[in-house]
Order: structure tokens, then C-alpha cells, then sequence
């Protein structure tokens, strides 16, 4: 079935704006996850490798903790900067955006379908998940473009 014809079954208050924002939210952050844990591998050679591998488990915050570090160990510069101010962003939006969101529940609020997390006390309205998705994406381009541009040229002439 297509998500407009689950939505026309769903008894909740579902908007389709919503549905598709809220996966607009989960892919512009999962690019920017795995732009983050490919800047982590042409600094650690390997990593990539290690977050694919079922025996060992590495989760979105090891990726944002472990790009935190290697950038904050390579030499100062407008460059390395950049990815610094990202690796830091990518690792709020882990913690603020991404896990609570993920681990959100269904929720009414004022009669519309929401999520909802207790825990860390945020409902995601349509304008939240459209905050995460452009930071997201802010992000994965900022990340991108310090991959392609600084990490790739510095690494392949020997770091």
C-alpha cells in the first residue's frame, strides 16, 4: 500500500505534510549520520568498517562523539574549523533531535497526530520535524562539502 492509501485507512489525525516531513527529518539526518561516519573513516581508516560490523555496536552518538574528536585533533585551520562547528552540530542533533525523535510515541495534541517523548519532554510539531530536517541537512552538506574539499586532499597526500 502507498502512504496516501494508509493514511485514508488510519483512524488517527494524520496530516500527509506530516508523514512526509517526518521522513524528510529521518533521511536528511541519516545523510548526514553516514556523511559524518565517512569523514570519521578517511581520518580513521577502518571506521566504517567497525560501524558495519553486528558484533560491535556503534551508534549515531559513537559516530558523533568519534568525528568530534579525530576533527579536534587535526591541525588548526578555516577548513578544519568548518568541520569542527559540523562534527559539533551533528552531535546535537544526535542528542536533541534524533533520539528523542526516534524513540517518540503517537500523540494528539490539540487533535492532530504528533510524536510525542516524555522522557526528554518534546512533542515534534510539523515545524520541529522541519527544523531537524534542515539542520539535518545543513549539516550533511557542510559535512559533504569538508569531505570532498579538505578531508579528501589532505588525506590522500599523506595527512
Amino acid at each position: 500500500m502507498t502512504i496516501k492509501q494508509l493514511l485514508s485507512l488510519s483512524t488517527d489525525q494524520l496530516q500527509e505534510e506530516y508523514v512526509l516531513t517526518l521522513g524528510g527529518a529521518v533521511y536528511y539526518f541519516s545523510l548526514a549520520e553516514w556523511m559524518a561516519a565517512n569523514c570519521c573513516e578517511i581520518m580513521q581508516n577502518g571506521y566504517v568498517r567497525d560501524v558495519c560490523t553486528k558484533s560491535k555496536k556503534i551508534t549515531a552518538w559513537n559516530i558523533a562523539e568519534k568525528l568530534v574528536s579525530l576533527s579536534g585533533k587535526l591541525s588548526k585551520s578555516d577548513e578544519q574549523h568548518c568541520l569542527v562547528t559540523a562534527a559539533a552540530e551533528f552531535q546535537i542533533l544526535v542528542s536533541d533531535a534524533r533520539n528523542p525523535l526516534l524513540h517518540a510515541y503517537p500523540a494528539a495534541v490539540d487533535d492532530i497526530a504528533v510524536l510525542h517523548n516524555p522522557k526528554d519532554q518534546q512533542t515534534f510539531s510539523l515545524s520541529a520535524l522541519e527544523d531537524i530536517a534542515t539542520r539535518s541537512f545543513n549539516c550533511e552538506n557542510v559535512l559533504n562539502h569538508a569531505y570532498y574539499n579538505y578531508l579528501i586532499p589532505k588525506f590522500s597526500n599523506g595527512g
